[in-house]
């Protein structure tokens, strides 16, 4: 299933690093970037009849975080049921009860470690290419 994934991400290196490790996994998703919250607002806000499947998410980012994001994107009904999972270098306990009282479908942790970060990647779209069990972007 080829999903269409907003990729939400402010570190440059850490875009990068995805990037690479898509084209290492043959990810063919249509992905969108944006560098912060409210730039990835704009992005759904845009075009509500080509929404994303997916969303991956920074929590730390500048000028509109994550949580802000998270809480804003729950506050609207054409975003509310987006799922969303959490990418970040946080492994504050109040941060991850957080994200999942704000509805999130996942938390990974981004290991410095290419190769394991790759792995967690793979794991990643594995399940949500598999189960096919994103709701339609267009409804």
């Amino acid at each position: 299933m080829k999903l269409t994934v907003l990729v939400v991400e402010d570190d440059k290196i850490e875009l990068l690093k995805f990037k690479r490790a898509a084209k290492l996994l043959d990810l063919r998703h249509q992905f969108i970037f944006a560098e912060n919250g409210e730039e990835a607002m704009r992005v759904l806000e845009s075009d509500t009849d080509a929404l994303p499947h997916i969303i991956l998410l920074d929590l730390n980012m500048p000028r509109f975080d994550g949580f802000e994001f998270l809480s804003l994107m729950r506050s609207k009904d054409s975003f509310r049921y987006i799922p969303t999972i959490i990418m970040t270098t946080s492994e504050n306990e109040k941060d991850l009860k957080k994200c999942y009282e704000l509805g999130v479908a996942g938390y990974m942790i981004k290991p410095l470690d290419y190769d394991l970060y790759t792995k967690k990647i793979s794991v990643l779209f594995n399940y949500w290419e598999l189960n096919e069990i994103v709701l339609s972007p267009n409804k």
